[in-house]
């Protein structure tokens, strides 16, 4: 029993021993916080410091401008580019610039850059939401040029950049327009097939030569006409839409001139002037992008001038007179009545015109 008996207390002594040590750094605990020393700090936790980009609103476009890009307060005036707003690398131009804003209208035309630009052939690019044109290999003020422009609702979004502008495409890229639809780039299917709906007209004859035939075709262009300025299109097809109107224009007044001849000389020059005006819509069709989905109408086969008929004039008529003779009305007259005379008596037989007297004699 003796030997079983020893392990038990020196385990025990062991336990004891250890609990000893929990009260001392116990004790030793409670003594530190009476003494009133706080546990040290923990050790600060470094984050990484994120710079902050810069919006830049420039009219109806915006766009976002790297971290340690800044505004200018002065915008740079690029003939032929937006200068609404400018910004560039810490302020410093020399540094690079970017433009950003709605173009001038003289880049409403289907390259979407100015001509004073010069630009040559583009490559397509994507600014947001916009398909545009990237114009690289410009020059301004011995300074490479790219310039970005987008055809939209409002008008030309554009983004140019001044060399060295660094990251000049990543905020081309961030274009907004808000509020402005996109325009495909080229030709637009919507805009062709809304043309073909106003240019297709009547099948009118003129055989018979008659001054209506020619009103009613003259009528047919003119309404053609109407029909195809309203018709929504983007900055590239404006004016492709203007031309076409006003050739469409000019054979209406056209068709109006054949209606008015009467003689060889008018009728002759308005047949030119319908001829060539046709031609002309026929080859402001051909020129375009929508060279194979534009349809014009065809030519007319327009008769030689028919004379009419040499009518005598007519025998002219007595014109009744406007007041009518008034019909006399019996007028009743008085008509004597002639009087019975008085018949005188005849004197007595036997006596004087005088009173007879009394005798016998």
């Amino acid at each position: 029993d003796g030997r079983v008996a020893a392990p038990s207390r020196r385990r025990r002594g062991r336990l004891l021993a250890a609990s000893g040590v929990l009260v001392v750094s116990a004790g030793a605990g409670i003594a530190l916080a009476t003494r009133g020393e706080d546990p040290p700090p923990p050790a600060p936790v470094s984050h990484a410091v994120v710079a902050r980009s810069t919006p830049l609103v420039a009219g109806k476009v915006g766009v976002t401008l790297p971290p340690g890009w800044s505004v200018l307060s002065l915008p740079v005036d690029v003939p032929g580019l937006p200068h609404e707003r400018a910004a560039a690398p810490a302020g410093k131009e020399s540094a690079g610039v970017v433009l950003a804003g709605m173009a001038p209208r003289d880049t409403h035309n289907p390259k979407l850059v100015s001509p004073r630009l010069h630009a040559g052939k583009p490559s397509e690019a994507r600014l947001g939401a916009f398909p545009a044109y990237r114009y690289e290999g410009l020059r301004w003020n011995g300074r490479k040029l790219t310039v970005y422009a987008a055809p939209t609702s409002a008008g030309v979004a554009t983004v140019a950049c001044l060399s060295p502008a660094p990251g000049c495409e990543r905020i081309a890229q961030s274009l907004t327009v808000p509020g402005a639809t996109a325009f495909p780039l080229g030709a637009n299917p919507a805009f062709a097939a809304a043309a073909n709906r106003a240019l297709k007209l009547p099948s009118r004859s003129l055989a018979t030569g008659t001054p209506k035939a020619f009103r009613l075709v003259g009528g047919d262009y003119r309404s053609a006409r109407s029909k195809l300025a309203r018709i929504s299109t983007g900055p590239a097809d404006e004016p492709l839409r203007a031309g076409l109107a006003d050739q469409l224009e000019r054979i209406a007044a056209a068709y109006r001139g054949l209606a008015a001849a009467r003689t060889p000389g008018p009728y002759a020059n308005a047949t030119r002037r319908a001829r060539g005006a046709e031609d002309a819509l026929r080859r402001t069709v051909r020129g375009s992008v929508y060279r194979d989905a534009i349809r014009v109408p065809g030519p007319r086969p327009i008769p030689t001038l028919r004379h009419a008929p040499v009518v005598p004039p007519p025998t002219p008529t007595p014109v009744p007179h406007s007041d009518p003779t008034p019909v006399p009305t019996a007028v009743a007259t008085a008509t004597a009545v002639p009087t019975a005379a008085h018949p005188r008596k005849p004197p007595k037989m036997g006596c004087d015109p005088g009173p007879c007297t009394g005798g016998d004699g």
